[in-house]
């Protein structure tokens, strides 16, 4: 009767697959985060620049199922 919680698992019990697709994500979000600082920069339109805030959020919500 032991649920599986990826909250309680101790690193050393991580499967490698998780641990890279953890690693995916979180390359996203960074390629994300350049994404966004380009388009203040070119002072790009609200609505492109909240484009990229909700794919943040959705790649963030993928990072901690």
């Amino acid at each position: 009767m032991s649920s599986y919680s990826r909250m309680r698992v101790p690193f050393g019990r991580i499967s490698r697959v998780d641990i890279l697709e953890a690693r995916k994500v979180l390359q996203k979000l960074a390629s994300l985060r350049e994404e966004l600082d380009k388009k203040r920069n070119d002072k790009a339109d609200v609505e492109e620049i909240h484009k990229v805030y909700r794919k943040q959020t959705e790649t963030s919500n993928q990072f901690y199922r």
